[in-house]
């Protein structure tokens, strides 16, 4: 393994894991015929944090020491360090740390995202009318609707103006769209946080 080359993700996990473990006693003794230690001593041996006949021994003792090392490595080399919570990044932030991308990890760039309705279309500086707008959900102040719609299907999301529902029991709703593989998450968390409201319930529109 070249200096270069980074830690994979699961292994990055298994190095947290052992971090938190090492907390409470001074060391563990783990052999060395799994996929992961091997993983971690050849990039170890790489950069001369430990013997290099390592590999060659049944067992290898990890201790708080060496994790040490290798974090401060990690930092040197601007790759992923496995004492950052990456799965609470996004991808920006996770870049700002290091130069590692980890796609399987972190927050996805629509996780959070919904497909909104505006009650009251808005004019761009272009002179172009808005309808529909992609925004973080936790933007949203809940608290200035009073019901949420959910339109699961798309094409009469986006022609919404054809149907007329002036005679609902409700002044400002907050509308999206249910959401397909990219905004599905966003519109999921956004109803789990309307509900907590307390306060009016859900409206679903099912067309």
């Amino acid at each position: 393994m070249t200096e270069a080359e980074s830690l994979s993700y699961n292994a990055l996990v298994w190095l947290k894991k052992l971090d938190h473990r090492l907390k409470a006693k001074n060391c563990e003794k783990k052999n060395t015929d799994g996929k992961i230690v091997i993983q971690v001593l050849r990039w170890c041996t790489a950069l001369d944090l430990i013997p290099a006949n390592s590999l060659l021994l049944p067992d290898f003792i990890f201790t708080m020491a060496l994790l040490n090392k290798i974090s401060e490595a990690q930092q040197r080399l601007k790759q992923a360090n496995f004492r950052d919570d990456i799965s609470t990044q996004n991808r920006i932030e996770s870049a700002q740390l290091s130069d590692q991308e980890i796609k399987t990890a972190g927050i996805r760039p629509q996780q959070h995202r919904v497909l909104l309705r505006l009650n009251q279309p808005l004019v761009n500086t272009l002179g172009m009318s808005v309808e529909v707008v992609d925004t973080d959900w936790r933007n949203i102040t809940l608290t200035q609707f009073d019901v949420l719609i959910v339109v699961e299907n798309q094409d009469c999301f986006y022609h919404l103006a054809l149907f007329n529902y002036s005679q609902c029991n409700f002044h400002s709703p907050l509308i999206i769209y249910r959401g397909d593989r990219k905004y599905s998450k966003g519109a999921v968390a956004l109803k789990r946080c309307w509900l907590k409201k307390g306060e009016s319930s859900d409206l679903f529109w099912r067309f």
